[in-house]
C-alpha cells in the first residue's frame, strides 16, 4: 500500500472512528433502556477500539509516518485535519 493510499484509508477510519464515539455519547444520553444502552455501549467500543487500534495499527505499521502526521495534527489543533 502507498503513502497516499494509506493516509486515505487510515484518515476514514479515524472519522468513521470519531462518528461513532459521538453515536455512542448519544446513545448514551437518550437510550432509556439501560439493558439496550448498555449493550449498545459496549458493542460500539469494541468497534472504536478495533478501529482506533487493529486496524489503523496495520497501516501505521508499515507507514509510521502517517501516525506521526495524525499525532502532530490533535497535538497542534485537537482534532485531525483531513486533507
Amino acid at each position: 500500500m502507498d503513502i497516499e493510499v494509506a493516509r486515505h484509508v487510515v484518515k476514514t477510519a479515524f472519522r468513521s472512528s470519531s462518528e461513532l464515539t459521538n453515536l455512542y455519547a448519544f446513545i448514551n444520553e437518550h437510550c432509556v433502556d439501560e439493558a439496550l444502552k448498555e449493550s449498545l455501549k459496549s458493542s460500539l467500543a469494541q468497534v472504536i477500539a478495533d478501529i482506533g487500534y487493529n486496524f489503523n495499527k496495520k497501516i501505521t505499521d508499515i507507514h509510521p509516518e502517517v501516525q506521526e502526521e495524525i499525532d502532530h495534527s490533535i497535538e497542534t489543533y485537537g482534532f485531525l485535519i483531513r486533507q
